[in-house]
């Protein structure tokens, strides 16, 4: 990312333009998992978290935008996560959790159990409880499967 602040600048722009759930949903999977990284730099952090409380409020009141879980759990799940990062992106993991289609969920459940050990006790406990969640769709119905574990 060349400059951070420019792109989180432009966030901001396109929150308040993303005048529908469709809309809003298209840009939080451009930019939701950039913005997550953003929280590595120090210099970007504020201007990044000032996206991340706009998003999230915009994002809790339109039950309709779905969030792009798969990137969020790849942000966290990075090694070189940053302690902002992994909270953060928990976060809007939990938060488009219940909004994400049975199919991603079930092949999102079979990759969390597989790495649910490498996290910390704090984190388990969350992944543990979306995992719950969804185990019903696990099976022949979303084309998923235990074996492929």
């Amino acid at each position: 990312m060349a400059d951070p602040s420019k792109f989180l600048e432009s966030c901001l722009w396109a929150l308040i333009d993303a005048n529908d759930d469709a809309a809003l949903t298209e840009l939080c999977r451009k930019i939701v998992p950039r913005v997550l990284v953003a929280l590595r730099s120090d210099a970007a952090r504020g201007k990044a978290l000032e996206v991340v409380k706009t998003l999230s409020a915009r994002v809790k009141s339109a039950t309709a935008v779905v969030l792009p879980v798969v990137e969020i759990y790849d942000v966290f799940t990075n090694p070189e996560a940053s302690p902002y990062e992994k909270n953060i992106a928990l976060m809007f993991l939990e938060m488009g959790w219940k909004r994400a289609e049975p199919t991603v969920q079930a092949k999102m459940v079979l990759r969390m159990l597989v790495n649910i050990a490498a996290h910390a006790e704090q984190y388990q406990i969350t992944l543990l409880q979306m995992v719950l969640s969804a185990l019903e769709h696990v099976g022949s119905l979303t084309s998923t499967s235990w074996t492929s574990i």
